[in-house]
């Protein structure tokens, strides 16, 4: 938090939401000034995200595909806490180029399925949807992917009897456009369910 209120001069500081999360819990360590300038206003998209980083997948696990991180907090090396914004403008522009890229190939191509205003697209490895107008409140929600694979043998066995992998990845601001990526896994796939939760849904097949 106190990294977040050096990096943004604004006096008011929009985050994703108010929850009962440890990392949410610690802006009470704050002065009261310093704390009255957060605001969770779910009507508009938030400045900055803080994504737990606690437990580390193990090798080859599916990751999400958080927006670029601002800052990390490490304890031994270990990554625990990130600091990440929606909005480009914000990051380093080097930090921002795997987004971009996606952005380029994704309004280039035939999109392969529209739902919530989304064109989506496959673009090799990775899935991207790209919404032309961003308006407030876009990206407040992260998006929800349920990946169905041909061979549920290669899901964790805690998954296997529902069938699905599912991935929460957030989306970010790009030149007034909303763009959300997602890295696909290396196992062939039948279906996959893209949607924000209580928003939209929409299904595209193999």
């Amino acid at each position: 938090y106190e990294h977040i209120l050096r990096q943004a001069p604004a006096s008011a500081i929009n985050m994703r939401t108010r929850a009962t999360a440890d990392t949410n819990r610690n802006v009470w360590i704050l002065p009261a000034a310093a704390r009255s300038r957060f605001t969770y206003d779910p009507a508009r998209d938030p400045d900055f995200y803080l994504v737990r980083n606690a437990r580390i997948p193990p090798p080859g696990a599916l990751k999400d595909s958080s927006p670029p991180a601002l800052h990390r907090f490490k304890v031994y090396n270990n990554t625990m806490l990130t600091v990440s914004t929606p909005d480009l403008s914000r990051v380093d522009p080097a930090g921002a180029d795997e987004y971009r890229a996606l952005h380029r190939a994704a309004t280039a191509g035939e999109p392969a399925a529209r739902a919530g205003g989304f064109d989506v697209h496959l673009h090799g490895d990775r899935l991207a949807w790209v919404k032309e107008a961003c308006e407030p409140g876009e990206l407040m929600s992260p998006f929800r992917l349920k990946l169905y694979p041909a061979d549920a043998s290669r899901l964790p066995a805690h998954q296997q009897k529902r069938g699905y992998f599912e991935l929460s990845t957030r989306g970010v601001r790009f030149d007034d456009k909303c763009l959300g990526a997602a890295r696909l896994p290396d196992f062939a796939l039948t279906r996959i369910r893209l949607g924000q939760k209580g928003k939209w849904e929409t299904d595209i097949y193999f």
